[in-house]
């Protein structure tokens, strides 16, 4: 299959698929019946979980996909920004503390957007002022360090660790981008062996102490940041379908054998790529789900930053008055469109902050 250049509409159907997948994600895995996920460490039973829950409640079964499989949205994220820097370094070279500085100037204030949409709601929502039961865990998140601090990772909201993932792929950015340019696919492989060998090291040799994980911070996602920067530079790129099927194969295993635990993000990362250009191949005249995918990637940033405080009266909705299969369907529509709304109100205090 000959994997074409990417668009901003491209990338955008594909941020949009990828946030849609997160927010159901982290709302249908605070509801029963719940697989768990193998996302930051590798158990066994999650997958067990999820094929008996599947066989025993198979109206759960939008619940229980989500649930179990949505955080792979995340790897789309992370290979589509390693594609979009890699593409815009190349038309346009900048030193590397411009660079880090241009991206902080813009990922700090979605922060700050996401910190102040936190705390008014709260104020609203529950009618108390959240600072001073999250003042150390707030400082963490305002210096990107909260992954590299134990228990702190996904403290106040969870869906924030992202931040501290990307600034530090951001950071490493530059350099990266340097050395797949001039050695392609040598240096690809290179950093998927210092990768995987820091990740087995974490994962097997020490395992992750106190809920420190090395899959929150970059060792466990240069992989797919380093595809997305390989295929801007190998454009309209022919490749085997025969590695769609490897890829399927050591992503199956990974959900089974903690030993190919570790290959599962990149493996979904490569489906992806497959999947999206073979639909894309698909002649339609008019698409409205291209339309509406676009639509939620052009608006990801701003939905990703202030749906995960949103999730609470959505899901106690769901468990006592909504506590059905249609029941979950419908809260989670619910807290969809909700966040959808809210996101146009975070944008325009995200422009303001970035004046």
């Amino acid at each position: 299959m000959t994997i074409k250049n990417y668009s901003k509409q491209d990338t955008s159907i594909l941020k949009g698929f990828a946030i849609i997948c997160i927010c159901l994600h982290n709302f249908f895995h605070h509801l029963a019946p719940s697989p768990g996920e193998n996302e930051f460490y590798f158990s066994l039973n999650h997958i067990n979980n999820f094929f008996s829950q599947i066989s025993e409640t198979p109206a759960e079964f939008i619940n229980l996909i989500f649930s179990y499989l949505g955080h792979y949205g995340v790897q789309i994220f992370i290979f589509i920004s390693g594609y979009g820097l890699a593409l815009s370094m190349a038309k346009r070279k900048k030193p590397w503390i411009n660079f880090v500085v241009d991206r902080l100037m813009k990922l700090y204030p979605l922060l700050l957007t996401a910190l102040i949409f936190y705390i008014l709601c709260t104020i609203v929502m529950y009618e108390r002022f959240p600072w001073s039961a999250h003042y150390e865990e707030m400082k963490y998140k305002l210096f990107f360090i909260h992954t590299l601090i134990p228990k702190q990772g996904t403290s106040v909201n969870g869906p924030w660790w992202f931040f501290a993932l990307i600034l530090q792929l951001y950071i490493l950015f530059p350099a990266l981008f340097k050395f797949i340019k001039k050695y392609k696919i040598k240096a690809f492989f290179i950093l998927l062996l210092f990768s995987y060998a820091w990740i087995f090291i974490s994962q097997y040799l020490f395992k992750d102490i106190d809920k420190l994980y090395l899959l929150q911070n970059f060792p466990g996602h240069i992989p797919e940041f380093c595809l997305g920067i390989l295929l801007a530079f190998n454009k309209n790129k022919k490749i085997s379908n025969i590695v769609f099927f490897v890829a399927l194969a050591i992503f199956c295993l990974g959900n089974f054998y903690k030993v190919f635990f570790p290959f599962t993000f990149l493996a979904v990362t490569i489906m992806f790529v497959f999947a999206y250009q073979f639909f894309k191949n698909i002649p339609i005249k008019k698409n409205i789900t291209k339309k509406i995918l676009t639509h939620f990637g052009e608006i990801s940033m701003t939905l990703f930053a202030v749906h995960g405080f949103m999730r609470a009266p959505f899901i106690t909705l769901a468990k006592q008055s909504l506590n059905s299969p249609w029941g979950h369907i419908y809260a989670a529509l619910l807290f969809f469109v909700t966040v959808y709304f809210l996101s146009f109100a975070a944008a325009r205090m995200y422009d303001l902050l970035l004046i």
